[in-house]
């Protein structure tokens, strides 16, 4: 059985190659992830200011 769980990031901070991302948390709750980091060439010179990662595991 395939489960999945999808996490919204919104944009904290660019670094010299990377983009940081903190992630929205419900009140109460405690993060999945946290911090995430991607590369600036994934999105080239736009920074998006929301991003959306799904982890799926079997």
């Amino acid at each position: 059985m395939e489960q999945k769980s999808v996490v919204e990031f919104t944009f904290e901070r660019a670094t010299k190659n990377t983009f940081r991302y903190q992630e929205v948390v419900e009140s109460g709750q405690p993060p999945k992830v946290g911090t995430i980091y991607i590369q600036k060439w994934v999105t080239g010179t736009k920074t998006p200011a929301k991003i959306t990662v799904t982890i799926e595991w079997e």
